[in-house]
This record gives C-alpha cells, structure tokens and sequence, in this order.
C-alpha cells in the first residue's frame, strides 16, 4: 500500500525509499530467523514434536535418529526462511507497482530449478537432496524479484547495508552457542528441563540479536520513519540516549 500511495503521489523518490526500507527489513526479520533455526535445530524440533523409537517395516528408527535426521532437514531449510522473507517483501513491492505477474514467473522457474535438483542430487545425497532443492527454488526466485525490484523502482541496494542484520546474526549465533555448549548433556536429554533450556536460549538469543541492531545501526532515520508511530519511537529512542544514523541523502 505505501508503494502504491507513493506511486500516485508520483513521488519516485518515496517509492526507491521504502522499497529499500523493505527489503531491508525483511533482512532483519528472516536472518535471525535463519540464524537460530540453524544453531537449534534439533532442540526446537524436540520442543515441538515428540520422537519416539519406532519399527518401519522391519527397520528400526530410533528416537535420536529420527530427531538427527529431521534437525539436518532443519538446519538446511533455515536458509530458506530468510529467501522467503525476500520474496515476500519483494513480491509485494513489485505488486505494488502494478508488476504483478514477475513474482509468479520467477517462482515458476525456482520451481523448476528444484525438479531439476532433486533429480540430479537424489541419487548422491538421497532425502537431503529434497530441503536443498527446495532452498534452492527460494534462493533463485529471490534473486530474480530483487533484480525486477531494482529495475521498475530503480532502487539502490547498499551492501553495508545488509551486513548491519548479517553482523547482529551472527552476534545472537554466537550467544546461542555460548549457552548450548555448555549445556549440551542436558539438551540432549529430551525433557521438561532441556524444553525449558530450549525457550530460555530463544529468549536470550532475541535480547542479543536487539541489541546487535542496536549496536550496529541498523536502522537510520528513514527507516525509523517509515514504521508505525516511527515519530514517537524515534523520540524514545533519543531519551534513552540510543544513537540513530541520519537518513541517507544520496
């Protein structure tokens, strides 16, 4: 919608803004995202489902293997997550000026890329080959929306500016890891206490991966702005004494 406002308004300007404003933002949500289902894998996946040995036609899955095989499954789709997020937020701003069929045609051709990979890595790394296509649909339908969003908005995508979220990930990667490994005998009991562990570590983590954004600036003035009630965050933010990069006048 603020895209097609900026549009009537024929404000090119507004339009390359909160395009870039976006597509920062969805790298701000979806690598933490990334970042911790990778780094929890198998602690969220025993948070969430119980394993239990079983005997499948005559071969015998234990607990741990089920739950080793499903946190690999994990940790490689993690990486999806954040190329969703890429295409959600780039689907809608090429929606908003009125390219609407592109997301469609770069999906399909992931799509694609993702058969051709199951049938060439299904024979070499058997079930995993199925997450690494389907990361790799994500990844090339990704990078074909933000090339059709750089094109019909003419956008700037600064580097820098995506190494803002990238070093407050890996700041909130490093804090999960300080926590488990110490903790690792007792994560690796499925129990009320290693679920508990589990939630606390999420919890922490999403403290640290805050103040990484803090930390690094990840915001300016603009970005900020563009946010609900941006004005009065803004304002809190100086009380506090939080230091906020002027907008970008380039």
């Amino acid at each position: 919608p603020a895209i097609s406002d900026a549009l009537n308004s024929s404000d090119k300007n507004d339009v390359q803004r909160i395009s870039s404003t976006g597509l920062k933002l969805s790298f701000v949500i979806g690598l933490p995202c990334a970042v911790g289902l990778f780094s929890l894998s198998e602690e969220i996946l025993s948070l969430l489902y119980k394993y239990v040995t079983k005997d499948h036609g005559g071969i015998m899955f234990t607990a741990d293997d089920k739950l080793q095989t499903t946190g690999i499954f994990m940790m490689i789709l993690a990486f999806g997550v954040l190329f969703l997020s890429v295409i959600q937020t780039s689907s809608g701003i090429l929606q908003g000026v009125g390219k609407v069929i592109f997301p469609v045609i770069n999906l399909a051709i992931g799509m694609v890329a993702k058969i051709i990979m199951n049938i060439l890595l299904i024979p070499v790394l058997d079930i995993y080959a199925v997450p690494v296509g389907t990361v790799t649909c994500y990844l090339i339908a990704a990078v074909l929306d933000v090339i059709c969003v750089i094109k019909y908005t003419r956008t700037r995508l600064k580097f820098s500016e995506l190494l803002r979220p990238f070093a407050a990930s890996l700041l909130m990667a490093a804090s999960i890891y300080l926590i488990k490994l110490p903790l690792k005998d007792v994560l690796n009991e499925i129990n009320t206490t290693s679920k508990l562990i589990t939630v606390g570590i999420i919890f922490v983590a999403a403290i640290v991966y805050f103040i990484g954004i803090a930390i690094f600036s990840v915001f300016d003035e603009d970005d900020i702005d563009l946010m609900p009630g941006g004005r009065k965050i803004q304002k809190l933010l100086k009380k506090a004494g939080a230091k906020i990069r002027p907008r970008d006048t380039q």
